[in-house]
């Protein structure tokens, strides 16, 4: 008699069978999601394209490119706003000014209008007799005034400003100064810029902000804003003095900057290549004649680079 045979319930599957409908059901939502997240990373390459791409062959004039950046050529080559990828630039700029202010016993915004030569480490300080009467640089003008006398040539680059410069003075040169032990010198720490050129093809303006040290270039970046005109970007900064000043009517254009607790500071706008200025809706200014953000209100979301800097921190 044969003996039957077990019957196993286990049974392996063909090896031609297909996927099961629970199968289909996964593989389809996985590949329609990496379909629909590469659609959207092109669309997104595809918009924001012209971050990266919009470049610009400039001419800005042999003087300009020459006292900029030391090149005898016209024409420079930058970037469109907005542009993302400039950003890592000013955040460096940005930083190693602080860095500098940490260093320094002066901080000194000066306005003018055409380019700027004087770019020194020292500076004469013709004081050092006990007996002769000394300047006191508490201010942008009171520098102004003792430049005028150690680099007489400055007398006629840097034009007089109490708090806000004129429309007429857009550019911008900030001294840094330095502690030294040298009685006869004032160490300049760095030297910073910020100039804005008119553009007519195509229209708009040019930004270039630069620092120097010893007359070096040493950091830079700029950027190309389309439909100008510069008077967007304006003022570059403001000073504010110390309360103490109140004591002293003046008018409402004056004592409304008399804002300092502790001490006299400047709030200083930087070009944002990230941001169109001249594509951005100008915010309504304050009615109050005593509010200074008269002068300066214009500028809120034009740029995201606003810095606070102490005018004299030796006070």
């Amino acid at each position: 008699m044969r003996p039957s045979r077990q019957i196993s319930l286990r049974h392996s599957p063909p090896t031609g069978q297909g996927f099961t409908f629970v199968e289909m059901l996964v593989a389809m939502s996985l590949s329609a999601m990496f379909i629909g997240t590469a659609a959207m990373a092109l669309s997104a390459i595809t918009q924001n394209s012209r971050h990266f791409s919009s470049i610009h062959d400039l001419t800005i004039g042999t003087a300009n490119n020459s006292n900029f950046y030391s090149l005898s050529s016209s024409k420079v080559q930058v970037s469109g706003a907005p542009n993302y990828g400039r950003l890592a630039f000013v955040n460096e700029m940005r930083d190693q000014f602080y860095e500098d202010v940490s260093r320094s016993e002066g901080v000194y915004c000066l306005a003018r209008s055409g380019l700027n030569t004087i770019r020194p480490e020292w500076l004469a300080w013709p004081y050092s007799d006990p007996a002769a009467t000394k300047p006191v640089l508490d201010s942008p003008e009171a520098f102004r005034q003792y430049l005028a006398t150690a680099e007489p040539a400055s007398a006629s680059i840097f034009a007089a400003c109490r708090n806000v410069p004129a429309t007429s003075t857009p550019n911008t040169t900030i001294f840094l100064i330095a502690p030294t032990n040298q009685a006869d010198y004032l160490k300049v720490q760095a030297v910073y810029e910020i100039d804005y050129v008119n553009i007519t093809s195509p229209a708009g303006i040019y930004a270039s902000v630069r620092r120097y040290k010893n007359g070096a270039l040493t950091h830079y970046y700029d950027i190309f804003y389309e439909e100008g005109p510069e008077s967007a970007l304006l003022p570059t900064f403001v000073t504010f003095e110390s309360r103490a000043r109140l004591a002293r009517t003046e008018g409402d254009a004056i004592d409304r900057f008399k804002k300092g607790r502790s001490s006299p500071f400047y709030l200083i706008w930087l070009p944002d290549p990230s941001i169109n200025p001249m594509r951005v809706e100008t915010a309504a200014l304050p009615a109050a004649a005593t509010d200074p953000r008269q002068a300066y209100g214009q500028l809120a979301g034009k740029t995201g680079f606003l810095l606070t800097a102490p005018l004299f921190p030796s006070l």
